[in-house]
């Protein structure tokens, strides 16, 4: 008969006490493994930051809303109309694509059509003028509409406010297996009106799981809403391939390669979700 605070293992009869001493030798080894790598990444960010990498091309340019960008032309948000000047701007330079890495999922409250509501005693005649311009929302998605660009969409967990289900999915050819168990999965999406989300030939996830505040991955695929989603980057350079959809290498352990028309992108290993990490 086996006592109370002993555990049988094997053929061995193990006391409660070294029963304790192993559970307190697997803790200390996994804060061991955990301080080790707490250290290694500490490490790696001293590196990057000491090192930085040398830029030898420059065929991404990045249009930075900054600090100086809100000190010379006021307060976020800007007005829709602001927006369009600026892909007016960038297009005029012809690019390969544009990337808007910028959700706008309500109407532009300063559309002149709504100012009335902002500003008060305005001229009757004033107001019925200002109703007959058209919105921020509608000049914005005509500066898109037309052009290479690829909006951006963020991934959500549940079905919170302002979430849809409707999202642009891009097909996939996977060789080897289902990709879908081994990427991000999102039940919805969060993404720009409609009115300027339909403008757009491409969308791409601009969603990233931090970790312990830092952002060491981006995926470049994700399941949202049933479907595939790539990446910002990803979505921009199909467009600029002109392929229809991704060619995913899929083993027993992960996806190995994303194809995308001449080049082939080979992902790291999947992290678990924040959910499941302690």
């Amino acid at each position: 008969m086996m006592r109370a605070g002993a555990i049988l293992v094997g053929r061995r009869l193990l006391s409660a006490g070294r029963v304790r001493s192993i559970l307190l030798l697997i803790l200390l080894g996994v804060r061991s493994f955990q301080y080790f790598r707490l250290a290694h990444l500490w490490m790696f960010d001293l590196h990057q930051s000491a090192h930085p990498r040398v830029r030898h091309t420059s065929p991404v340019i990045i249009v930075a809303i900054d600090e100086e960008s809100l000190q010379r032309h006021g307060q976020w948000p800007w007005p829709r109309t602001v927006l369009a000047r600026i892909v007016g701007i960038v297009a005029a330079a012809r690019p390969a694509a544009i990337g808007i890495n910028i959700l706008v999922p309500e109407p532009d409250r300063l559309s002149p059509a709504r100012l009335p509501d902002l500003v008060s005693g305005l001229d009757r005649d004033v107001a019925r003028r200002l109703g007959s311009l058209p919105s921020n929302d509608a000049v914005l998605a005509q500066a898109i509409q037309g052009r290479r660009v690829v909006l951006a969409v963020a991934g959500l967990d549940g079905q919170g406010p302002g979430a849809s289900t409707t999202v642009q999915h891009v097909p996939v050819h996977p060789v080897g297996g289902d990709p879908a168990r081994f990427v991000r999965q999102f039940a919805s999406a969060l993404r720009s009106t409609d009115e300027i989300d339909s403008a757009a030939v491409g969308h791409g996830l601009s969603s990233v799981d931090l970790e312990r505040g830092v952002v060491r991955r981006l995926p470049l695929l994700a399941g949202v809403a049933g479907g595939m989603v790539p990446s910002l980057g990803v979505e921009m350079l199909r467009l600029v391939e002109g392929v229809p959809a991704l060619s995913l290498r899929v083993t027993g352990s992960g996806i190995k390669t994303v194809g995308i028309g001449d080049y082939v992108l080979a992902p790291g290993p999947t992290p678990p979700h924040p959910s499941t990490r302690e």
